[in-house]
Protein backbone atom coordinates (compact mmCIF):
# COMPACT_ATOMS: atom_id res chain seq x y z
CA UNK A 1 0.00 0.00 0.00
CA UNK A 2 2.86 2.32 0.81
CA UNK A 3 4.53 1.26 -1.85
CA UNK A 4 1.59 2.68 -4.39
CA UNK A 5 1.41 5.94 -2.44
CA UNK A 6 4.91 6.85 -2.90
CA UNK A 7 4.34 6.03 -6.59
CA UNK A 8 1.58 7.98 -7.03
CA UNK A 9 3.85 11.31 -5.35
CA UNK A 10 6.34 10.58 -7.23
CA UNK A 11 3.97 10.71 -10.46
CA UNK A 12 2.74 14.09 -9.07
CA UNK A 13 6.16 15.25 -8.49
CA UNK A 14 6.78 14.18 -11.99
CA UNK A 15 3.63 16.15 -13.56
CA UNK A 16 4.27 19.32 -11.59
CA UNK A 17 8.10 19.27 -12.89
CA UNK A 18 7.12 18.92 -16.45
CA UNK A 19 3.67 21.99 -16.13
CA UNK A 20 6.73 24.19 -14.35
CA UNK A 21 9.81 23.39 -17.06
CA UNK A 22 7.34 22.91 -20.14
CA UNK A 23 9.09 20.07 -20.71
CA UNK A 24 8.10 16.69 -20.95
CA UNK A 25 11.52 15.06 -21.40
CA UNK A 26 13.48 15.30 -18.25
CA UNK A 27 15.91 13.10 -18.54
CA UNK A 28 16.41 10.58 -21.11
CA UNK A 29 14.99 7.23 -19.43
CA UNK A 30 11.57 9.41 -19.26
CA UNK A 31 11.73 8.34 -22.85
CA UNK A 32 14.55 6.73 -24.33
CA UNK A 33 12.99 6.46 -27.84
CA UNK A 34 11.52 10.56 -27.46
CA UNK A 35 15.02 10.71 -26.45
CA UNK A 36 16.63 9.50 -29.36
CA UNK A 37 14.59 11.10 -31.66
CA UNK A 38 15.27 14.80 -29.69
CA UNK A 39 19.31 14.32 -30.30
CA UNK A 40 18.54 13.86 -33.77
CA UNK A 41 16.47 16.70 -34.41
CA UNK A 42 18.61 18.54 -32.41
CA UNK A 43 21.26 17.90 -34.57
CA UNK A 44 19.41 18.79 -38.00
CA UNK A 45 18.74 22.03 -36.57
CA UNK A 46 21.97 22.85 -35.63
CA UNK A 47 22.87 22.35 -39.40
CA UNK A 48 20.34 24.79 -40.43
CA UNK A 49 21.49 27.25 -38.37
CA UNK A 50 25.51 27.06 -39.03
CA UNK A 51 23.98 26.78 -42.97
CA UNK A 52 21.43 30.12 -42.21
CA UNK A 53 25.31 31.90 -40.86
CA UNK A 54 27.00 30.61 -43.81
CA UNK A 55 24.14 32.62 -45.95
CA UNK A 56 23.72 35.48 -44.10
CA UNK A 57 27.53 36.22 -43.67
CA UNK A 58 27.95 35.14 -47.74
CA UNK A 59 25.36 37.32 -49.22
CA UNK A 60 26.44 40.18 -47.07
CA UNK A 61 30.11 39.51 -49.00
CA UNK A 62 28.42 38.86 -52.53
CA UNK A 63 26.61 41.91 -52.37
CA UNK A 64 29.61 44.56 -51.22
CA UNK A 65 31.26 42.91 -54.43
CA UNK A 66 28.56 43.51 -56.62
CA UNK A 67 28.51 46.96 -55.41
CA UNK A 68 32.23 47.70 -55.92
CA UNK A 69 31.84 46.10 -59.18
CA UNK A 70 29.40 48.09 -60.03
CA UNK A 71 31.17 51.22 -59.06
CA UNK A 72 33.90 50.02 -61.70
CA UNK A 73 31.59 49.70 -64.43
CA UNK A 74 30.64 53.19 -64.14
CA UNK A 75 33.84 54.56 -64.27
CA UNK A 76 34.56 52.21 -67.43
CA UNK A 77 31.06 53.89 -68.78
CA UNK A 78 32.75 57.61 -67.73
CA UNK A 79 35.85 56.64 -69.45
CA UNK A 80 34.30 55.88 -72.91
CA UNK A 81 32.10 59.07 -72.68
CA UNK A 82 36.01 60.20 -72.42
CA UNK A 83 37.30 58.47 -75.27
CA UNK A 84 33.96 59.52 -77.60
CA UNK A 85 34.61 63.06 -76.37
CA UNK A 86 38.56 62.70 -77.21
CA UNK A 87 38.45 61.17 -80.40
CA UNK A 88 37.13 64.08 -82.47
CA UNK A 89 39.68 65.25 -84.68
CA UNK A 90 38.91 69.08 -83.75
CA UNK A 91 40.19 69.03 -80.39
CA UNK A 92 43.46 70.17 -79.76
CA UNK A 93 46.43 68.81 -77.99
CA UNK A 94 45.72 70.61 -74.96
CA UNK A 95 42.01 69.52 -74.75
CA UNK A 96 43.09 65.86 -74.99
CA UNK A 97 45.67 66.33 -72.12
CA UNK A 98 42.68 67.61 -69.96
CA UNK A 99 41.01 64.68 -70.69
CA UNK A 100 43.81 62.44 -69.89
CA UNK A 101 43.79 64.17 -66.40
CA UNK A 102 40.09 63.09 -66.04
CA UNK A 103 41.13 59.53 -67.10
CA UNK A 104 44.00 59.51 -64.94
CA UNK A 105 41.66 60.26 -61.90
CA UNK A 106 39.49 57.16 -62.87
CA UNK A 107 42.15 55.08 -62.88
CA UNK A 108 43.37 55.99 -59.17
CA UNK A 109 39.64 55.44 -58.42
CA UNK A 110 39.76 52.30 -59.78
CA UNK A 111 42.63 51.09 -58.27
CA UNK A 112 41.23 52.06 -54.71
CA UNK A 113 38.19 50.07 -55.31
CA UNK A 114 40.20 46.52 -56.46
CA UNK A 115 41.65 47.23 -52.97
CA UNK A 116 38.11 47.55 -51.30
CA UNK A 117 37.86 45.87 -47.59
CA UNK A 118 34.70 44.61 -46.71
CA UNK A 119 35.17 43.97 -42.25
CA UNK A 120 38.62 44.32 -42.51
CA UNK A 121 39.36 41.84 -45.26
CA UNK A 122 40.15 42.43 -49.51
CA UNK A 123 37.39 41.91 -51.22
CA UNK A 124 38.85 40.88 -54.71
CA UNK A 125 42.31 39.18 -53.34
CA UNK A 126 41.00 35.67 -53.96
CA UNK A 127 41.79 33.46 -50.98
CA UNK A 128 44.54 36.00 -49.71
CA UNK A 129 41.85 38.56 -48.41
CA UNK A 130 44.73 39.85 -45.68
CA UNK A 131 47.02 40.88 -48.80
CA UNK A 132 46.35 44.07 -50.85
CA UNK A 133 45.44 42.59 -53.77
CA UNK A 134 46.56 45.74 -56.07
CA UNK A 135 49.88 47.28 -56.45
CA UNK A 136 50.49 50.30 -58.61
CA UNK A 137 53.66 51.09 -60.58
CA UNK A 138 54.24 54.96 -61.19
CA UNK A 139 56.36 57.14 -62.87
CA UNK A 140 55.40 60.56 -61.68
CA UNK A 141 51.73 60.94 -60.79
CA UNK A 142 50.94 58.77 -63.42
CA UNK A 143 49.96 54.84 -63.04
CA UNK A 144 51.98 53.05 -65.33
CA UNK A 145 51.12 49.46 -64.67
CA UNK A 146 48.83 47.65 -62.00
CA UNK A 147 50.11 44.57 -60.59
CA UNK A 148 48.29 41.62 -59.05
CA UNK A 149 49.11 40.36 -55.72
CA UNK A 150 46.15 37.81 -54.60
CA UNK A 151 45.40 34.48 -56.12
CA UNK A 152 43.14 32.90 -57.94
CA UNK A 153 41.08 30.66 -54.98
CA UNK A 154 37.51 30.57 -55.00
CA UNK A 155 36.08 30.51 -52.31
CA UNK A 156 32.59 28.17 -51.71
CA UNK A 157 30.06 27.93 -49.07
CA UNK A 158 27.70 25.22 -47.82
CA UNK A 159 24.01 26.74 -48.29
CA UNK A 160 22.47 23.31 -47.47
CA UNK A 161 23.55 20.06 -47.04
CA UNK A 162 25.43 19.26 -50.57
CA UNK A 163 24.82 22.69 -52.25
CA UNK A 164 27.56 24.50 -52.73
CA UNK A 165 27.91 28.40 -54.01
CA UNK A 166 30.92 30.42 -55.41
CA UNK A 167 30.65 33.50 -53.16
CA UNK A 168 34.39 35.61 -53.95
CA UNK A 169 35.44 37.10 -57.46
CA UNK A 170 38.92 37.17 -57.33
CA UNK A 171 40.58 40.33 -58.56
CA UNK A 172 42.60 38.69 -61.56
CA UNK A 173 39.19 37.84 -62.85
CA UNK A 174 37.64 41.10 -61.84
CA UNK A 175 39.98 43.53 -62.81
CA UNK A 176 42.99 41.59 -64.74
CA UNK A 177 41.41 39.45 -67.32
CA UNK A 178 39.18 42.05 -67.71
CA UNK A 179 41.66 44.13 -69.06
CA UNK A 180 40.33 47.50 -67.05
CA UNK A 181 43.18 48.89 -65.44
CA UNK A 182 45.53 48.13 -69.07
CA UNK A 183 42.55 49.59 -70.93
CA UNK A 184 41.98 52.88 -68.58
CA UNK A 185 45.87 53.15 -69.00
CA UNK A 186 45.92 52.96 -72.88
CA UNK A 187 43.59 55.54 -72.91
CA UNK A 188 45.17 57.92 -70.69
CA UNK A 189 48.40 57.93 -72.67
CA UNK A 190 47.02 57.83 -76.45
CA UNK A 191 45.03 61.07 -75.28
CA UNK A 192 48.28 62.06 -73.73
CA UNK A 193 50.06 61.41 -76.96
CA UNK A 194 46.98 63.11 -79.05
CA UNK A 195 46.80 59.57 -80.37
CA UNK A 196 43.41 59.82 -81.97
CA UNK A 197 43.40 56.43 -83.90
CA UNK A 198 44.71 54.78 -80.88
CA UNK A 199 41.83 57.07 -78.95
CA UNK A 200 39.18 55.83 -81.35
CA UNK A 201 40.53 52.06 -81.22
CA UNK A 202 40.20 52.76 -77.19
CA UNK A 203 36.22 52.90 -77.60
CA UNK A 204 35.75 49.39 -78.49
CA UNK A 205 37.79 48.08 -75.93
CA UNK A 206 35.99 49.61 -73.25
CA UNK A 207 32.39 48.52 -75.04
CA UNK A 208 34.33 45.27 -74.20
CA UNK A 209 35.52 45.67 -70.54
CA UNK A 210 31.79 47.20 -70.08
CA UNK A 211 30.28 43.67 -71.30
CA UNK A 212 32.37 41.58 -69.22
CA UNK A 213 31.81 43.43 -65.79
CA UNK A 214 28.01 43.47 -66.57
CA UNK A 215 28.33 39.84 -67.14
CA UNK A 216 30.09 39.00 -63.79
CA UNK A 217 27.48 41.46 -62.12
CA UNK A 218 25.02 39.16 -63.37
CA UNK A 219 27.05 36.25 -62.29
CA UNK A 220 26.87 37.49 -58.51
CA UNK A 221 23.40 38.46 -58.89
CA UNK A 222 22.30 35.22 -59.72
CA UNK A 223 24.84 33.45 -56.98
CA UNK A 224 22.91 35.71 -54.51
CA UNK A 225 19.31 34.71 -55.74
CA UNK A 226 20.40 31.22 -55.01
CA UNK A 227 21.28 32.67 -51.46
CA UNK A 228 18.09 34.08 -51.09
CA UNK A 229 15.91 30.68 -51.97
CA UNK A 230 18.27 28.60 -49.72
CA UNK A 231 17.88 30.89 -46.76
CA UNK A 232 14.20 30.64 -47.45
CA UNK A 233 14.55 27.04 -47.65
CA UNK A 234 16.23 27.39 -44.06
CA UNK A 235 14.18 29.24 -42.30
CA UNK A 236 11.19 27.30 -43.24
CA UNK A 237 13.28 23.94 -41.91
CA UNK A 238 14.46 25.55 -38.92
CA UNK A 239 10.52 26.30 -38.26
CA UNK A 240 9.60 22.47 -39.19
CA UNK A 241 12.17 20.96 -37.14
CA UNK A 242 11.39 23.30 -34.20
CA UNK A 243 7.90 22.32 -33.91
CA UNK A 244 9.06 18.26 -34.56
CA UNK A 245 11.10 19.20 -31.39
CA UNK A 246 8.61 20.55 -29.72
CA UNK A 247 6.26 17.89 -30.05
CA UNK A 248 9.06 15.46 -28.50
CA UNK A 249 9.97 17.31 -26.00
CA UNK A 250 7.61 19.99 -24.81
CA UNK A 251 5.09 18.81 -22.28
CA UNK A 252 1.25 19.42 -23.53
CA UNK A 253 0.15 21.68 -20.14
CA UNK A 254 -3.89 21.04 -20.59
CA UNK A 255 -3.41 17.39 -20.89
CA UNK A 256 -0.23 17.34 -18.24
CA UNK A 257 -2.78 19.71 -16.18
CA UNK A 258 -5.72 17.03 -16.34
CA UNK A 259 -3.20 14.10 -15.90
CA UNK A 260 -2.09 16.03 -12.48
CA UNK A 261 -5.86 16.65 -11.58
CA UNK A 262 -6.76 12.98 -11.64
CA UNK A 263 -3.30 11.90 -10.17
CA UNK A 264 -4.72 13.80 -7.12
CA UNK A 265 -7.46 12.24 -6.75
CA UNK A 266 -5.74 8.89 -6.65
CA UNK A 267 -3.19 9.91 -4.62
CA UNK A 268 -5.91 10.93 -1.54
CA UNK A 269 -7.99 8.32 -2.80
CA UNK A 270 -4.49 5.82 -1.50
CA UNK A 271 -3.95 7.68 1.47
CA UNK A 272 -7.76 7.36 2.58
CA UNK A 273 -7.74 3.36 1.83
CA UNK A 274 -4.17 3.66 3.47
CA UNK A 275 -5.70 5.41 6.91
CA UNK A 276 -8.62 2.62 7.12
CA UNK A 277 -6.37 -0.53 6.79
CA UNK A 278 -4.16 0.96 9.79
CA UNK A 279 -6.56 2.71 11.78
CA UNK A 280 -8.21 -1.13 12.65
CA UNK A 281 -4.26 -2.47 13.69
CA UNK A 282 -4.04 0.65 16.13
CA UNK A 283 -7.02 -0.41 18.07
CA UNK A 284 -6.18 -3.52 18.30
CA UNK A 285 -2.86 -2.76 19.94
CA UNK A 286 -3.90 -0.13 22.22
CA UNK A 287 -6.40 -3.25 23.28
Amino acid sequence: MMRDVSKYLERMNELREEIATGKALQKPSDDPLGASRAVAIRALLAGAEQHGRNVTDSREWLSATETYLSQAQDILIAAKDAAIKGANDTLSADARAAIAYDVNQMIEDMLRLSNTQHEGRYLFAGLRTMTTPFTAQRSGEYITEVKYEGDGGIKSIEAEDGVNIQVNLPGDVAFGDSGLFSTLIGLRDHLLSNDGSGIAEDIGKLDACIDRVSQMIGQLGARSARLDRANTRLEQDKVRLAAMLSKVEDTDIAKSTVALELQQVIYKAALAAGAQVIQPTLLDYLR
